[in-house]
Formats: C-alpha cells, sequence, structure tokens
C-alpha cells in the first residue's frame, strides 16, 4: 500500500479479519434480526462512499477494491478501502473499509458477533452509535481509536486513526456518508 506504513495492531487486526472472513461460520446480525442474503454491490457502487479526507488530512490511497471469494469461487465479501495522513504530522494516520457482505455472516460480520465490552484502563471495547447506527468502538493505549459501524445489517464501515485523537475518529465518522450507504439496495 502507498503512502504510509500500518503499524503492527492494524496488521494483527487485518489478519484476525481475513482469517474471520476464511472461517466465516452461523451468527446473528448486529441488530438480531434474521438476514436475507442478497446480491452483493460492486466495488463500483461502493467507492463513491469513500470520504474525502477532512480538514487538515490529505488521501494517501485513491479507495481500492478486494472482493474475496469462497472455495467455489462465489464472491462472499467486496470491501472498498482508502488511507489517509495527517497534513502536518505524518505519524497520524487513518484508514477505511467499506465491506458488503449481502448480509451474509462473513468479514467483519462475523468478528462483529464476538465482541463484548470491556475496559482495562489501557484499552477499551464498548458498544456506541454513530449517526444513529450501531457500532462498537475500541481504543489502545495511547493512541489509537477505531470503529466499526453496522449500517442495515448489510454493511460494514471500519475506521481506525493511528498516533492521533478520538476527536480525529469522529471526524472521519461525520465524513461517510452512512445514510446514503444504507438506502443502498
Amino acid at each position: 500500500m502507498t503512502g504510509h506504513l500500518r503499524p503492527v495492531w492494524y496488521i494483527t487486526l487485518t489478519l484476525m479479519l481475513i482469517s474471520v472472513i476464511l472461517t466465516a461460520g452461523c451468527t446473528s446480525a448486529p441488530s438480531g434480526k434474521p438476514v436475507v442474503i442478497g446480491q452483493l454491490q460492486t466495488v463500483e457502487a461502493l467507492t463513491p462512499f469513500m470520504p474525502a479526507a477532512p480538514p487538515g488530512w490529505n488521501v494517501t490511497q485513491e479507495p481500492l477494491g478486494e472482493e474475496i471469494n469462497d472455495s467455489a469461487g462465489k464472491p462472499t465479501v467486496i470491501s472498498v478501502s482508502g488511507a489517509y495522513m495527517n497534513s502536518t504530522n505524518s505519524a497520524m494516520t487513518a484508514d477505511i473499509m467499506i465491506q458488503d457482505s449481502a448480509n451474509a455472516t462473513a468479514g467483519a460480520r462475523e468478528a462483529w458477533a464476538s465482541f463484548q465490552p470491556s475496559d482495562s484502563g489501557d484499552a477499551y471495547l464498548k458498544q456506541v452509535t454513530v449517526d444513529g447506527f450501531p457500532a462498537w468502538e475500541t481504543y489502545l493505549k495511547p493512541d489509537q481509536y477505531s470503529a466499526m459501524i453496522a449500517v442495515n445489517d448489510r454493511y460494514m464501515v471500519v475506521i481506525a486513526v493511528t498516533s492521533t485523537q478520538r476527536a480525529d475518529l469522529e471526524a472521519f465518522e461525520k465524513q461517510v456518508n452512512l445514510t446514503g450507504l444504507a438506502a443502498l439496495t
């Protein structure tokens, strides 16, 4: 990836999500409602939802799409990701991924089912809402924040900011058009 190097925690989280994707099982949707598995969106349909950089930030990686297939070659997850860097401090970075699993319990949706609130003082995982959508927010001392936002039991938006403050996570959350994403069918 261009732009900036990923911290170890980001690589670990990515590897964990990949292993979850590859071993997808059956769990409930984030809302607990039964789901109807539909047609996946295309990378081209999700790309416009990658946000512009908020003030004081620059895009370092244009949206990059990915399709993950099951063992039969059938697409199970479509995602688009992008990377950002603070314009005055290159150590301050942000990454965003938008994922469509067409209501199937796969990828980030499967990880969602295993989350439990916790707080050690040096780190936390707590349930929140972002623009009316359910989300899990994490913090890892001293300066790493992330949010995983469920949009209509179908889309997951994952935002991670590093070497920064919680206010920067909130700035990126405001940049993503969650309502528009929810309107996609």
